[in-house]
């Protein structure tokens, strides 16, 4: 009798903690719904002055990109479509995504590029990628439009992340942003961005002149480069342009449309283009991560700019291969945490060592 009464008592305890902690993460919650609701009381859909839960993320799920289905943690101050060029077409447009759980008032920022094989995509691939960081409440998350082939040719692409950065900076004040610490994270398309970004700070033949805050810097703290190719002349994957210039290739813009209608098939915007010729010791820290079954960017392209800036010296260089991962925007927990460790480095100044070259699960 007497050890069944123990046990009653033991599963008690673990019963009454479960309900504790459950009560305490629901308040949690509910506070930061409450906060959410005041900003946005559209999203109460049947106005009766409560978010809930379901509608939060049904609200959430409305901005995905392509309808896309797949499970979000945070809770955000989303606040969309702002202009960071006035007057001007919906690719200069950005979101800024504040997390509810700020750990203090002005927070490091990170501007995801989206990819898309420079022709195709936007904003809304963002929140999806974003979510992984900016969850913990350290960092402010902002996904940016820029204008894709079709409507102008490259360096227009980086000419606009640049002026979205500035934008950034003449803004930071009012959003609560640390202007000094901003990484930017691009994947595919916008990796290569996001790389050129790190090679080319403070070039004045990328910075370009759109927008109205030309007085701040575009220069970032740090990037990540999620399988973005950074060479347009190597032979293997994306990079057909050799074929192109050699007029190899039948039918050349239906065949490889995407590099085609950014660069136009001219040999020197190829090598203008491609980070890998830009490399220099100090060149901002750059994460590199991709996936060893990339059907699509060899995976090659991010090992050969990780070695050749090793080889010059620039240490602050680290490349994670995913095994299992294809050409696509999953973020492991192993991958994730590296991520972080990352952002802490260079947008905390945390100590502790990271380790440069890593290969991590798909899980």
């Amino acid at each position: 009798m007497k050890i069944l009464i123990n046990h009653f008592l033991f599963f008690s305890c673990i019963l009454f903690s479960i309900l504790i902690f459950g009560q305490e993460r629901s308040s949690e919650n509910f506070k930061m719904l409450k906060s959410i609701y005041e900003k946005h009381p559209k999203i109460d859909v049947n106005k009766d002055g409560v978010l809930t839960e379901t509608e939060y993320r049904k609200y959430q799920k409305k901005r995905f990109y392509r309808k896309a289905a797949y499970q979000l943690y945070g809770y955000y101050d989303y606040i969309e479509n702002v202009p960071y060029v006035e007057n001007a077409s919906k690719s200069y447009l950005l979101d800024i995504i504040i997390p509810e759980n700020k750990i203090k008032e002005k927070l490091p920022v990170v501007i995801f590029i989206h990819g898309g094989g420079w022709k195709g995509g936007n904003k809304a691939m963002g929140l999806r990628i974003l979510d992984k960081v900016l969850n913990t409440g350290k960092y402010i998350g902002i996904s940016i439009n820029y204008r894709l082939s079709g409507e102008a040719k490259w360096p227009s692409q980086i000419y606009d992340c640049n002026a979205a950065i500035r934008w950034v900076k003449a803004n930071a004040e009012k959003y609560g942003i640390d202007k000094n610490k901003i990484a930017v994270w691009g994947t595919s398309a916008g990796g290569h961005i996001a790389a050129m970004l790190a090679m080319t700070t403070n070039k004045k033949e990328f910075e370009g002149n759109i927008g109205n805050h030309l007085n701040e810097s575009a220069a970032v703290t740090c990037a990540i480069d999620g399988f973005g190719p950074t060479d347009f002349l190597m032979k293997e994957s994306v990079s057909i342009i050799p074929k192109l210039i050699a007029n190899k290739i039948e039918n050349i813009k239906k065949v490889s449309y995407n590099v085609y209608n950014l660069l136009e098939g001219i040999e020197q915007q190829a090598r203008n283009a491609s980070p890998i010729y830009f490399v220099h010791k100090k060149a901002k820290p750059l994460f590199v991560y991709h996936g060893l079954q990339d059907p699509l960017v060899s995976i090659k392209h991010s090992e050969r700019i990780v070695e050749k800036l090793k080889k010059i010296g620039a240490n602050d260089t680290y490349l994670t291969k995913v095994e299992g991962l294809k050409h696509e925007p999953k973020i492991s927990i192993s991958l994730q945490e590296r991520i972080l460790q990352f952002l802490d480095k260079y947008l905390y100044d945390k100590k502790g060592d990271l380790i440069e070259m890593a290969t991590v699960s798909n899980n």
